[in-house]
Formats: structure tokens, sequence, C-alpha cells
């Protein structure tokens, strides 16, 4: 599997976890710490591909509107 591919499915498992949390509690309260642990990621491995939480906003933002599509 590629590194794009990998990154790409830590990113997909990470936005999902994202938006779950999101559901249960303000986006304020959520830390990439708590997105890791959601999707059974290390934190290192999610920080790696996405620094910040911006970063996965990006990417459900990206899904969002190809499902529009």
């Amino acid at each position: 599997m590629s590194d794009v591919a990998v990154s790409g499915d830590v990113l997909e498992r990470a936005a999902d976890a994202a938006l779950a949390l999101a559901a249960d509690r303000p986006g304020g309260e959520i830390t990439l710490r708590d997105i890791a642990r959601a999707a059974e990621l290390s934190f290192a491995e999610l920080y790696a591909r996405a620094p910040g939480k911006a970063a996965l906003l990006d990417r459900l933002s990206r899904r969002f509107d190809q499902e529009a599509l």
C-alpha cells in the first residue's frame, strides 16, 4: 500500500472519529489526542498526518463536498 493511501486511511479514520466525538460534545473540548484514541491510532501517527484539528476539518469538508457532487 502506498504512503498516500495509508495517510488517507489514517485521516479518514480520524475524521470519522472526530465526527463521532463532536456528536457528544463541543469541538473545543475535543483534543487531537481524544481523536487519535477514538480512531485507535497513536497520537504520533495522527499528528504526522494532521498536526491539528483544522486538517481533519479540511478532510471532512472535502468529503462532504465530494458527496454533495
